[in-house]
Order: structure tokens, then sequence, then C-alpha cells
């Protein structure tokens, strides 16, 4: 197998309690994958606690660590951050807890080394554990349903972690205007027009979040809007 780089995306907001030890054990794993020349952790980061300070003294001793501060709130914002930041020619985007568990991050990579564009951790699948709120499975479900009908894409899951080819994303950088969420279904639809090779992947998925504050009404309400938005900006791109 030929050896490649790695930019690790890592998304973080007032993680003083666990920011440590999860990025210490994160550089245990990329070192032990032997078919990483060199790797790079963005700690996009958007805190208001002492995770920013932790992520400097780490970085201090590990030259691999690097802290990103995200200049806007969002899931979104925090990832096109490390985008436009990452060196490498392979990029994987994940939650700071890595609730996909580690074996993504290197299955992924392996499968951009195959030949695939954009790698997809599809949560869900049967044989697998996923255990967030029911709740927030079912608006899953329900917005991955529409997102399929409105976009086509044919894809399960077009919110969880993801891995791809830097050159092929920054094509469409530009485009990716979403500070949310909605930002990783932006970057599916976009793959899908200009045909990358997508592999959808099942993954356990460790939800530690179970106290999220998330309103889903309202939450539904705003997806709703950037779906239709989405879908006409499109038309005008035409």
């Amino acid at each position: 197998m030929n050896k490649t780089n790695l930019s690790l995306i890592l998304l973080s907001r007032n993680e003083e309690k666990i920011i440590r030890s999860n990025i210490l054990e994160t550089v245990s794993y990329l070192r032990s994958l032997d078919f990483l020349n060199e790797y790079e952790i963005l700690i996009c980061d958007k805190s208001e606690d002492k995770t920013p300070q932790i992520v400097s003294e780490l970085a201090n001793s590990l030259s691999q660590v690097k802290l990103i501060s995200v200049n806007q709130l969002g899931i979104g914002a925090a990832i096109k951050t490390g985008i436009d930041n990452a060196k490498y020619p392979i990029v994987c985007s994940n939650g700071i807890e890595i609730p996909t568990g580690f074996d993504f991050i290197g299955n992924s990579i392996k499968k951009i080394l195959e030949g695939y564009d954009i790698i997809i951790s599809a949560r869900g699948q049967e044989g697998f554990i996923d255990n967030r709120p029911l709740k927030r499975k079912f608006f899953s479900k329900c917005y991955n349903i529409l997102v399929n009908m409105v976009f086509n894409l044919k894809i399960s899951d077009t919110q969880s972690a993801i891995t791809f080819r830097l050159d092929e994303i920054k094509k469409f950088r530009n485009r990716l205007v979403d500070n949310g969420p909605f930002l990783q279904t932006e970057i599916l639809i976009y793959a899908r027009k200009r045909s990358l090779r997508l592999f959808e992947m099942p993954t356990n998925f460790n939800d530690i979040r179970k106290d999220s504050k998330i309103k889903i009404g309202s939450f539904s309400t705003s997806m709703f809007k950037k779906i239709m938005q989405k879908r006409i900006s499109l038309l005008k791109e035409r």
C-alpha cells in the first residue's frame, strides 16, 4: 500500500474536560498507522473555556497538533476553517470525541488510496452500534430522506464524519457557504454534481452528547429552509 499524509480536522467547542486525553489518544492512534508518512491534527475551536490553552500547551510538545481559531459558531464554519488550513492531500473531519471510533479514520484513508474521492461515515446501519437518542435518529432519517429527494444524492447519511481528497473539495470550496451542519450536505451535493467517487462506510456511532440542547422543532425548520435555499441557488448556478 502506498503511504500518504493526513490532515485531521477535529471540531471543538468548550471541551476542556476531554480535550487533552482525546488528543493524546488520537496521536497514539495515528502513530500506529504504517501507511501514514506525516499527519497534522487541526483543532478547529470556538471555545469560551480553557480548551484553547490546553491545546496550545500540547502543541508546544507535539508539533503535529495545531490550534485553529474559528471566527464563527457552527460545525460548517469549523469544517471550512479546517479545509482552508489543511496542507495534506487527504483530509478527515470528525468530532473531537471521535464518535465514529478511530477505525473510521484509518479505513477511510485506505479507501481513498484505493481511488475513491470521498468516504462517508454511515450511521445506523444493521449490525453497527448507534446510541443516539431516538428523536435524533428520527430527525436524521427524515432529513436524509428529504435531501435525497430534493438533490438525488442516493446517500443514506449526509451529516456524519467524512474523509476526502483536498484537491477535489477545493474545486468547489467557494460554493460552500453554510456555517452550520448543512455544510456537510453541501459538500456531498457538489461531489455528486462533479461525479466524484463516493463510498459509504458503515460505522458505529457513540454519541456522548445525550444532553444536547438542540430543539428539534426549530432546528428542523431551519434545516428545511437551508435545503430550499440551496435548491434555488443551484438552479441559478446553471
